[in-house]
């Protein structure tokens, strides 16, 4: 996994990271997610590019100039960084294009599982199972002028944020929740991990995320466990995040809580949509969710207890996913554990299993 640090301003901080390692930025925009060789012979391929620009511009121009940055830093076209941070924009206009054949669905699973410690305060783990690789995901940290630093990790040549934690202690680690899919192309729709990377910019509470996630619309639905240093009662919780119409907040039980890929909420259970075509997916996320709910009250109520959870391979389903394996759809590329009052993340560069954990202190 790349490990950078990047400082300045926007352009500045893009052009570090574009020069960190151009070749592995280039395979990531033009082997493995290859949204130009996808899509730049459809006729809507520069409406997009020029819809979710100017959305960018409107809501947070600074991404705009960090994209910009990264083109210049390893030798690519701006247009080919704006598209690969655009790619799950263009997978909702095909989605809702298609989606009254009810053929295509939404689909990147992870498991997050959260403690209150009483010694080390909120703890938050994240495994990212969307299967690029793990040698294509980047860890960095950000030291943006007038703005928090924070450390995160992200797919590489992307400007959004999978999972991080900020130098307040906010921590943000999350999963895509299928079957609850924005039904329109409003003009105001931002991607969430977009949104995830705002806020560790921006805030320092829980209380500035859940007034954010109230007023701005996403179109990539969302749990996320979200943790900070308050001393409040919501200092860790689990949100639901579609829109601003469907935002459901749970608290820990316990002192614990964890979510994979499935709504849990009375709220958003309304409005999902589940499809015989997906139905293994769903499966996987409902028993990984027992899995953790089973897990997570026999390890120590600590970092490493968590540790152990986000790399276990007990029934009913393995919470570290091996690709075919016991029912797993997709693979762990990355691992995390975050103990904000510490200012430490642990992370695995692939199955934690197999690699343990590597510990980094922000």
């Amino acid at each position: 996994m790349l490990e950078v640090t990047l400082k300045g301003k926007p352009y500045e901080i893009g052009l570090a990271y574009g020069r960190s390692n151009p070749d592995l930025v280039k395979e990531s925009i033009f082997k493995v997610f290859r949204i130009r060789e996808k899509y730049s012979g459809e006729s809507f391929y520069k409406k997009i590019l020029r819809d979710g620009e100017n959305r960018l511009k409107l809501w947070h121009p600074d991404f705009v100039e960090e994209m910009r940055g990264i083109a210049d830093g390893c030798g690519v076209e701006y247009e080919d960084v704006l598209a690969h941070n655009l790619y799950s924009y263009f997978a909702l206009y095909i989605y809702l294009m298609k989606l009254k054949n009810n053929k295509i669905e939404y689909s990147e699973k992870c498991s997050c599982a959260g403690l209150l410690s009483e010694k080390d305060g909120p703890i938050i783990g994240k495994n990212n199972d969307a299967t690029p690789g793990e040698k294509y995901h980047i860890l960095a940290k950000y030291f943006p002028e007038g703005k928090n630093s924070f450390i995160h990790y992200t797919y590489i040549g992307m400007v959004g944020t999978v999972a991080g934690m900020n130098k307040k202690g906010l921590t943000i680690g999350g999963a895509s929740v299928s079957g609850t899919p924005p039904f329109s192309w409003d003009k105001d729709l931002i991607f969430v991990f977009q949104v995830i990377r705002y806020w560790l910019e921006e805030f320092s509470t829980i209380d500035e995320v859940l007034k954010s996630a109230e007023s701005l619309k996403i179109y990539s639905s969302a749990n996320l466990l979200v943790a900070d240093l308050s001393k409040s009662e919501n200092r860790l919780v689990h949100l639901e995040y579609v829109s601003p119409n469907y935002v459901a907040v749970r608290k820990p039980v316990n002192g614990q809580i964890w979510c994979t890929n499935h709504p849990l909420s009375e709220k958003l259970k309304r409005i999902q949509v589940k499809r015989k075509e997906d139905e293994a997916s769903w499966k996987n996320s409902e028993a990984r969710y027992k899995t953790i709910g089973k897990l997570i009250n026999e390890v120590p109520q600590n970092a490493e207890g968590i540790k152990q959870v986000m790399s276990s391979h007990t029934g009913p389903a393995r919470i570290c996913q091996h690709n075919g394996i016991q029912g797993a759809v997709m693979d762990t590329d990355v691992s995390s554990v975050f103990v904000p009052k510490k200012h430490i993340l642990y992370i695995s560069h692939g199955h934690p299993c197999e690699v343990g954990y590597k510990k980094v202190i922000f």
